[in-house]
């Protein structure tokens, strides 16, 4: 598109939908540049946002259904009022046909639900934080992850070699901040961290999520989305908003990234610290991608 000449200076968008939830999520365009009239600003995890995107939630068991792995959701409203959080848990993995072995046919693993979604809300109040646990929902008291692929046993065969045998759920969470009839608003104090707990190795590690601040409207106020724009300045020309939609567009909500930058370490590699305080350990990385 970039390379295009349109020689109207006015042009309706076409919305292009992402992250695959009923609530929709658009992608933003490169081609209006700085853009939009409220300036490139682009998500990040360092910050406060309107819209938290955790990009890992697993849930892991044992072969015979025990709990070996879980992630716990920290969620927090810092402003002086409170604010109702919209929650989405995404299934991360497609949809898996039933598997039968033998004569006659016994079935030996049930099939599974896929790319499927779940959504509740809760209410937070002045500067509250709150958490749960994936597994289970608790404390706070919300919808487990488990209900994306209920079953006896729980999740499904883990695909990952390292885990062979262990059965899995995983996927991704969005919250967004809401008004009382669900309609997203700009709150720009929301943020959060997941940590994942491998009770199996004694260990956890923690991630902060992305976070997708609002623009262009006062606090508590819905957003607009951006219906036409001029494709010379890169303003933004007639803009309403649109409930249920939110455009990652860097007028409505900040812009996705557009590059990927991260240090790796090969799974198995040996990390040795200089000062001897820790001589040595063996080191497992786990990429996570979601659309965007």
């Amino acid at each position: 598109m970039s390379g295009q000449k349109v020689s109207a200076a006015k042009q309706k968008r076409r919305t292009t939908r992402g992250l695959g939830v009923a609530v929709l999520l658009a992608m933003g365009w490169g081609a209006v540049g700085p853009a939009f009239g409220n300036g490139l600003e682009r998500v990040n995890a360092d910050k406060k946002g309107s819209i938290l995107l955790y990009s890992a939630v697993e849930v892991r068991w044992s072969a015979d259904g025990q709990l070996t792995q879980d992630t716990f959701i920290e969620l927090s409203n810092d402003y002086g009022n409170e604010v109702w959080v919209q929650l989405q848990y995404v299934n991360g993995d497609p949809p898996a046909d039933a598997v039968y072995e033998g004569v006659p046919l016994v079935l030996m693993e049930r099939p599974h639900a896929g790319w499927n979604t779940t959504g509740f809300q809760i209410r937070l109040s002045a500067y509250q934080p709150t958490y749960w646990s994936a597994f289970s929902g608790l404390p706070h008291g919300v919808s487990p992850f488990t209900v994306l692929d209920p079953g006896d046993l729980p999740g499904r065969p883990d695909p990952d070699p390292h885990h062979a045998g262990d059965r899995v759920l995983r996927g991704y969470l969005l919250a967004w901040a809401v008004d009382p009839d669900g309609r997203e608003i700009r709150w720009n104090h929301l943020t959060g961290v997941a940590v994942v707990v491998d009770y199996s190795a004694g260990a956890a590690w923690e991630y902060t999520p992305w976070a997708f601040q609002a623009r262009g409207v006062p606090h508590g106020v819905e957003p607009l989305n951006c219906q036409a724009f001029n494709l010379e300045s890169g303003q933004c020309v007639e803009a309403e908003a649109v409930a249920g939609q939110m455009d990652l567009d860097g007028y409505e909500y900040d812009v996705c990234p557009n590059q990927l930058m991260f240090e790796f370490e090969a799974v198995g590699a040996t990390v040795a610290d200089p000062d001897g305080v820790f001589p040595g350990g063996i080191v497992d990385t786990n990429l996570v991608l979601l659309p965007c």
